[in-house]
């Protein structure tokens, strides 16, 4: 694999952007990308706040249900360790569940996908974002 869809691009699929999901379907289709745990966790807690929240849920798992998901492992909390105190080191201060999806980014060696830029202050990560053409990282 080589691709690790983050939340932000996730909800603009399920929102209806096309282009996003024209360019993501080849990739879906030949195994090239997946989502981590964290990102369908985000999605479920996002779709158990809305007013109907039976249909939201309903969607989300179809949509999670074309993806492998992975675990946050003992490789990734490894990983997730070692970043959290990287960056508290820093003064920096990103939300949990990103540097969690980051972590099992990282322990895969995968390019996480996302239109969040503190993803880009993550060391040693790769990150695309398909809204704007940004890439960075070792890419």
């Amino acid at each position: 694999m080589t691709y690790l869809l983050e939340t932000s691009l996730a909800v603009h699929l399920l929102r209806g952007n096309e282009a996003l999901s024209q360019r993501l379907r080849p990739l879906i289709a030949t195994g090239e990308v997946a989502i981590s745990a964290c990102t369908a966790a985000e999605l479920y807690y996002g779709a158990r706040r809305r007013r109907t929240p039976e249909a939201e849920l309903e969607q989300v798992t179809g949509f999670t249900g074309s993806f492998e998901i992975l675990s946050f492992d003992d490789d990734a909390a490894q990983v997730y360790a070692a970043l959290q105190a990287n960056l508290h080191q820093s003064g920096m201060v990103l939300p949990t569940m990103d540097v969690q999806i980051a972590a099992v980014a990282l322990a895969h060696d995968m390019i996480v996908i996302s239109s969040d830029r503190h993803f880009t202050l993550i060391p040693g990560l790769r990150v695309e974002n398909w809204l704007s053409g940004e890439t960075s990282g070792d890419s």
